[in-house]
């Protein structure tokens, strides 16, 4: 996996957060116009709705920054994979060990047009590299539907 591959795993990672982040703000300034919010109430909101959004702002353009140096701590992230996935699981044997994850114990998937991410659990992913071929890729979105994951970004429901 390339610095790129994962600095892209990690935005994407964290676009649905920052989504219902901005969504949450704007459905709060909504309600307090509508309630007629004025003087001392209405500008201790503005400046609370406005640090929240500079935060969540920050959070994402600090992403790329965090990532490369997590990719560049973590040696196990720079390591060589090879993929094999069958009609059962998907594993990824590496120098530092194996991982073999079964379709049907994914919780959600995801994926943007330089990654696939296979999520174990819902803040635990695993990340494909679409460089490992498009027919690859169809292949693995293809159990990850058999296995009752029909969309991207949708979890099971347990």
């Amino acid at each position: 996996m390339t610095e790129q591959d994962f600095v892209a795993a990690q935005k994407l990672h964290i676009k649905n957060t920052m989504r219902i982040v901005s969504s949450s703000l704007v459905i709060f300034a909504f309600l307090f116009a509508i309630a007629g919010a004025t003087g001392p109430i209405l500008w201790d909101t503005l400046v609370l709705i406005a640090i929240s959004g500079l935060a969540g702002f920050t959070s994402y353009l600090s992403t790329p920054y965090f990532s490369k140096r997590i990719y560049r701590e973590q040696k196990s992230a720079r390591e060589a994979r090879e993929f094999t996935a069958d009609v059962e699981s998907i594993q990824i044997n590496q120098e530092s060990g194996t991982l073999r994850l079964l379709w049907r114990d994914a919780v959600k998937w995801n994926e943007s047009n330089q990654v696939l991410l296979i999520y174990p659990a819902r803040n635990m992913m695993v990340v494909i590299p679409k460089t490992v071929g498009e027919a690859a890729i169809a292949f693995i979105r293809s159990k990850l539907i058999d296995a009752g994951l029909p969309k991207p970004n949708q979890r099971r429901n347990s």
